[in-house]
Parts: structure tokens; sequence; C-alpha cells
């Protein structure tokens, strides 16, 4: 399951996500990440329909990049979403948080993610701690 280019998860936040006939099954609401070398991994989407949450496991998404993202599963076959301590999530855990930037030896915020293909996965490549990132998380 290819991810064309990289893209920032603020891009698709909210986004649909269709089924294989063209209807919603949910929005976009979290990403989970599988702590992993050399990169960490997505695992699944959590996805949002009617205060519902969805888990939408990676290898059940057909299309994925910030045009549009397609699933190979319908509703029937999704899994109500229990938050767990356990699972990394990207805008629960990452955004928003102090990291210490080893480069310039500061504390910096996480203001956005990127992510990009790799091996047929979407990888966790970079943390996005300047202007552009809050710009793109507001919509501008």
């Amino acid at each position: 399951m290819p991810l064309f280019g990289e893209l920032f998860v603020s891009e698709i936040l909210k986004r649909p996500v269709l089924d294989p006939k063209g209807e919603e099954l949910g929005k976009v609401k979290d990403i989970t990440v599988i702590r992993g070398e050399p990169l960490p991994e997505i695992s699944a989407l959590i996805l949002e329909k009617k205060k519902i949450q969805y888990v939408l496991r990676w290898e059940h998404l057909s299309i994925f990049n910030k045009r549009i993202i397609s699933a190979r599963v319908y509703t029937e076959s999704l899994q109500s979403y229990e938050p767990s301590d356990d699972d990394l999530l990207i805008v629960r855990d990452i955004f928003d948080k102090q990291i210490v930037d080893v480069n310039g030896a500061k504390v910096v915020r996480v203001n956005d993610v990127k992510l990009e293909g790799h091996n047929g996965h979407a990888c966790l490549i970079a943390v996005d701690v300047g202007m552009r990132g809050i710009l793109r998380r507001f919509g501008v």
C-alpha cells in the first residue's frame, strides 16, 4: 500500500475516509504509531463518525495521500476504538508537546508531524517545530 510522496498529519486530519463504494467510513481523528527501527511506522488510523471512534488498520487502506484516503473494508468491518495509554497517538501524544532540539540545544514545541512512504508503510520521519507547522494546523 504505497504512500505517495510525503505529507503532514495536519493535512489529513478531519479528512473523510471512503469505503470501496465511495461512502464515508468516518473522518481521521488521530493516527497510531508503532515504535520501531529505523523509523516509527503508522499502524492504524483512528476514525470518528457520529461521536464514535473506530480503528482502521494500515493494511486495510487502499489509497493514502493528502487528497484521498480510501479503505478496502466497509463500516461493518471496523472495530470500535477504546483509548489506551499503551497506544502512541500522534495528535494526543506528540502534537503540542515540548521536545529537545539536539541541533540547537533548546526546547521546542511540536506543531506538526511529517510522514513519508517507506517499504509500503507510512513512517514518521520528522516533526515540524516552525511557524509553517502552526499555519498548516490552522488550515492556512
